[in-house]
């Protein structure tokens, strides 16, 4: 059993550390602002984002240079964590559902999960982190 915990969470780095690998290229060959052309074809001015660990939070940095705002996060331990914008649960976010275009959720772990719950609250388009990514390899 410890074998296998280990192994879930060996995976779940080198998924974070190849999505970072893979952003940071995009971001060299196309600049700062890389996101803006997903989100303008999709006419998404704004998005909140699930998961406040490390690839949320560098998406919600990145997305300050963009055209695409950030009303909120969704987080599990919403009652737990501080931030510059509102961190709701995913019950709370009901309330907010006006404030966001579509949901991006930057988890790796879990994802299908996650998706699968947060699709029954929303009709709006989800997204994960790695799929805005891979919209530029």
């Amino acid at each position: 059993m410890e074998t296998e915990k280990l192994y879930r969470a060996v995976n779940r780095l080198q998924q974070i550390n190849d999505l970072y690998n893979d952003w940071m290229l995009i971001k060299n060959r196309n600049g700062f602002d890389h996101f803006s052309g997903f989100f303008g074809c999709r006419r998404i001015r704004s998005a909140a984002i699930y998961g406040m660990s490390g690839p949320g939070l560098r998406l919600y940095e990145e997305l300050t240079y963009s055209d695409v705002t950030v009303p909120f996060f969704i987080d599990r331990n919403a009652h737990n964590l501080i931030y510059k914008c509102p961190v709701y649960t995913l019950e709370e976010s009901r309330n907010y559902l006006d404030a966001a275009d579509c949901v991006i959720i930057s988890l790796f772990y879990r994802f299908d999960e996650v998706s699968s719950d947060v699709r029954r609250i929303y009709s709006k388009p989800i997204y994960s982190l790695r799929e805005l990514v891979n919209a530029y390899e």
